[in-house]
């Protein structure tokens, strides 16, 4: 059985340094109104690499082959929704009503630099995004260098829970 990459222990210390969650709050925002995306960029260009531990944009159909895999493989979608609840508040989260049994949440974002948004999601029980963008080549350079530094930061010992700095994910 394999397990995701974001996998944090039970129990944890606290987390010292909190500055890139305080930077990812200065790149996002939580976006409610944020229109209806269907170009599923996660499909199309979004892999994580399970060599080096990163997320990286390719071109298809390149991500075809090992170690490239798809979002779900690195965060399970309850630790994303999670994480992204403890980075950006108790956001109201938004349930499609027409696809309730493909997703059971979604967690819109808008980039602050750009205003372009994505969409963070669960769909068929597992971690993937949505954007208005289906292939790399269409990503403005700033809204994807920092989106994969969003991507990364959710899935690493450094999401903070808001009782006291502990790691998102493990009992304080």
């Amino acid at each position: 059985m394999e397990k995701y990459f974001a996998s944090p222990l039970r129990h944890a210390e606290r987390l010292e340094n909190t500055v890139w969650q305080d930077l990812v709050r200065e790149k996002w925002n939580f976006a409610p109104d944020a229109p209806a995306m269907h170009n599923n960029l996660a499909t199309n260009s979004l892999r994580f690499n399970t060599d080096t531990y990163t997320f990286e944009l390719s071109k298809v159909p390149d991500w075809l082959y090992k170690p490239l895999e798809a979002m779900s493989v690195a965060i399970s979608s309850p630790l994303l929704l999670y994480r992204l609840m403890c980075v950006f508040g108790n956001a109201p989260i938004v349930v499609p009503a027409k696809t309730i049994y493909k997703t059971l949440w979604s967690f819109p974002l808008r980039h602050r630099s750009t205003g372009q948004y994505v969409t963070l999601l669960d769909y068929k029980g597992g971690a993937t995004l949505n954007s208005f963008y289906s292939q790399k080549e269409e990503l403005p350079e700033v809204f994807a260098g920092d989106l994969l530094e969003l991507l990364q930061f959710l899935i690493s010992d450094q999401v903070a829970h808001p009782y006291d700095n502990v790691l998102a994910g493990a009992v304080a």
